[in-house]
């Protein structure tokens, strides 16, 4: 068995843990947790058969908030451990539940509310609702995104993106970017390296680049097709790596702000791959160096930490 282990110079050698990324399977109920430093894989939590878990964000307690599309469609609360605490954080939405998660700058939850056509905030000390915001143009909310206090929502069927300001009482919004022909399906966006949108779709198997400012199209970031990969599930930047994350079926893929695959890792017991977020452990104040690469052969990986076997993790 090969794992990929990420060398990173810069980085402070006191650190509370690893660079973690948690992902949801939608068809696989499952919630499985990648280590980014030795590529290590395990479960950390399996819902209800067909809770079909989609959005996924973990606060600074290490609180996971996963959305359902099945089970109640809302959003459930997980307190990791040994024999994991899941509880329902949210009442249902119904209309298929919640997409894509974020928090907001004081800490409360936001939801794209799929075809319930709104964004939703939620209190985050008890899951009551604090607000819902719309605009006329908006439809079925998919992918979600924030960048301070700026919101962006993707439509999965139109391919519009929708920019709401936070702080406007109550929030206002507009239709960005208008049924975008590159867009196929879109189900995840993020802010990246250089405050451009960056929107996944799940059937053209690419990750398109537009202007966060007026919407314009300014091509194709990863064209993951051409690499052999069918769909694009969640998306995000996480700027202390200064790396792209994108899942889809048993696997998450990694690229550089250039658009290129980095690292590819993999678990059995993801399915149907969907939300995907990144956990940076205190401090993460010390500059990410360059990143070398060793590879280890392992007869046994035994590292077991929240999340699922991972059979490997590649590299190219």
């Amino acid at each position: 068995l090969i794992a990929v282990i990420a060398i990173t110079g810069g980085l402070e050698s006191a650190r509370a843990g690893n660079l973690t990324a948690y992902v949801t399977g939608r068809d696989s109920d499952n919630i499985v947790t990648f280590d980014l430093m030795t590529g290590a894989s395990e479960v950390v939590a399996t819902l209800v058969p067909n809770a079909r878990p989609r959005g996924i964000v973990v606060d600074g307690s290490g609180i996971i908030y996963v959305s359902t599309q099945g089970d109640n469609q809302n959003i459930k609360r997980i307190t990791p451990g040994s024999t994991p605490l899941i509880e329902h954080f949210t009442a249902s939405i119904g209309n298929f539940g919640p997409a894509q998660l974020a928090f907001d700058p004081s800490g409360n939850l936001l939801a794209a509310g799929a075809r319930s056509r709104v964004v939703f905030r939620y209190d985050i000390t008890d899951g009551s609702v604090i607000d819902t915001f719309t605009e006329s143009g908006c439809c079925n909310l998919a992918g979600l995104a924030i960048n301070g206090t700026d919101v962006y929502a993707v439509e999965i069927f139109q391919g519009s993106i929708h920019k709401f300001d936070l702080t406007q009482d109550p929030v206002t919004g507009f239709e960005l970017v208008t049924n975008a022909s590159q867009l196929d399906e879109a189900i995840g966006i993020t802010v990246g390296h250089n405050g451009n949108l960056f929107v996944s779709s799940t059937l053209n198997s690419r990750i398109e680049e537009f202007d966060s400012v007026d919407g314009s199209y300014l091509g194709t970031f990863v064209d993951a097709a051409v690499l052999g990969v069918a769909g694009t599930g969640g998306l995000r930047y996480e700027p202390f790596l200064d790396r792209y994350y994108s899942v889809t079926g048993d696997r998450m893929f990694e690229y550089n702000s250039s658009g290129v695959l980095t690292n590819t890792y993999q678990s059995d017991l993801l399915e149907g791959a969907r939300g995907v977020t990144i956990v940076v452990p205190e401090p993460a104040s010390s500059t990410l160096g360059a990143i070398g690469l060793v590879i280890v052969g392992f007869t046994s990986l035994a590292w077991r930490r929240r999340d699922d076997t991972s059979r490997r993790a590649t590299t190219r």
